[in-house]
């Protein structure tokens, strides 16, 4: 019996050492438990790139031991979604793919052979060329079509390369080919829409970051501009509409409705009337609109409307100014004299009490040619800017006595639009130059403290009709 279990234990011994050997020699029929390390190498963590075009990613992938074939992940979710989902988008050692959606994205980049695997993450911001900064549209004067052209928004790569930002033309065109706009009569952000109200009587609503086009409405009454009204506050796509019969159309861009509201302004339904709106008076709960034809202010406020008549002088812009410290709201309205054009007189006017007109200031005027296209636009800090002809004039509201004789600002063209960015600290200009062999639109930001020049963007569209800050 002892010699049996002997026997048995010789020949496991035996067998153990056999397999031991095999295990240690790479040749044997049972293959190799080597393994080959994988990593992977990339400058950046954070990675931005731009909608509709082609992003090309390519790390540096090392394995410790030749011979293993590589196999490649490329996967993506949403880091904005509480439960996203997964999606493989490719498996390519490196990544060519286009994004279509703005938004915050976890990237996962996995590399794996048959004995080991490698991952890197990386956070990823898809945006347009086009998402925030200087925008400006231009209006073809043959045709009437509208192009977008707006000052690039670079990538933080971008940035610290030191690559300095271009102007992307056709931005509209880019996102929705074949798709006309025509003569717009505004341009209005209403939370993630831009709403823009055409004189061929359509209404277009985009998507304010990528332009993408979602709709095109036909409300039975021509649409004038979108306004917020007093709910506006509170949620940023509750709107009014005015429209061309003088009444008052609540909107609602989510849905595209057009609902009639109770209330007109001119005193003649259905009739048209040559009006605008004046977005330097916008409060929340009173829209304010000029009556060219009939000389008259009036603004809407609750359910009903209120209007200002100033016998015998032609109405020309309003502007408003919040106190600070007093928490007033001033209104002051500059008109002309009907009998003499060269005299324009401003009335300030208390926002709550705006029916009692004051008059601030009556100049006699020569050289400042006030017209109803000019544009006012007021700040905060007491300057009030017009433009007329190829000039930017400054008045300095309390501080002179004297309306400005001479621009503080002239440009090689026509001042056609001008905007202030949200700070005050800038001046966008809109600028057109006939004689221009291309395009005859142009950008010029100046410096609102000393007015000296900061940037010009020359032929980078048609003629300007409308330039804002997009946010």
């Amino acid at each position: 019996m002892k010699r049996q279990i002997s026997i048995i234990l010789y020949c496991a011994i035996c067998v153990f050492g056999l397999l031991l050997s095999c295990v240690r020699d790479d040749s044997t029929e049972f293959g190799s438990l080597q393994t080959s390390d994988v990593s992977i190498e990339y400058p950046y963590e954070e990675i931005s790139v731009y909608l509709f075009e082609e992003t090309d990613i390519t790390p540096v992938v090392k394995q410790e031991m030749s011979g293993y074939d590589l196999s490649y992940e490329w996967s993506i979710y949403d880091a904005d979604e509480k439960y996203p989902k997964v999606e493989v988008i490719s498996t390519e050692p490196t990544l060519k793919y286009t994004f279509k959606s703005i938004g915050n994205y976890v990237l996962k980049f996995r590399v794996y052979n048959s004995t080991n695997s490698a991952h890197k993450d990386f956070r990823l911001k898809a945006q347009t060329r086009f998402q925030e900064g200087v925008c400006v549209f231009g209006v073809n004067e043959d045709t009437g079509e509208a192009d977008i052209s707006m000052l690039e928004t670079l990538s933080q790569e971008d940035i610290e390369q030191g690559i300095a930002p271009g102007v992307v033309q056709d931005c509209f065109e880019k996102v929705n080919p074949g798709i006309d706009l025509k003569d717009p009569l505004q341009i209005k952000e209403a939370g993630r829409f831009i709403i823009v109200p055409t004189d061929e009587g359509k209404v277009y609503k985009f998507d304010r970051y990528t332009f993408e086009l979602y709709s095109i409405s036909e409300p039975e009454v021509k649409v004038l501009g979108v306004y917020p009204d007093w709910w506006s506050q509170y949620s940023p796509e509750m709107n009014s509409t005015f429209c061309e019969d003088g009444r008052m159309y609540f909107y609602n861009p989510v849905l595209d409705n057009f609902n009639i509201e109770t209330y007109y302004w001119n005193d003649y339904n259905n009739e048209d009337i040559d009006a605008t709106y004046c977005p330097n008076v916008e409060e929340y709960g009173r829209l304010f609109f000029i009556d060219y034809d009939n000389f008259r202010i009036g603004s809407f406020w609750g359910v009903g409307v209120d209007d200002l008549y100033i016998e015998d002088e032609n109405y020309l812009n309003m502007v408003s100014e919040f106190n600070k410290k007093s928490y007033e709201t001033m209104v002051y309205v500059f008109t002309t004299d009907q009998a003499d054009p060269n005299t324009v007189n401003i009335y300030e006017q208390d926002y709550y009490d705006w029916m009692t007109p004051n008059v601030v200031k009556s100049y006699s005027t020569l050289n400042l040619k006030l017209t109803k296209e000019s544009d006012v636009i007021d700040t905060e800090y007491g300057k009030v800017y017009f433009n007329n002809g190829n000039g930017i004039y400054v008045w300095n509201k309390g501080n002179e006595d004297e309306l400005p004789e001479t621009p503080e600002i002239t440009v090689d063209g026509e001042v056609t639009c001008m905007e202030l960015s949200g700070d005050g600290e800038e001046l966008y200009v809109g600028v057109y130059k006939a004689s221009a062999p291309g395009r005859k639109g142009n950008i010029y930001i100046y410096n609102t403290a000393d007015g000296t020049l900061l940037k010009k963007y020359e032929e980078v569209c048609d003629k300007p009709k409308f330039i804002f800050h997009k946010n």
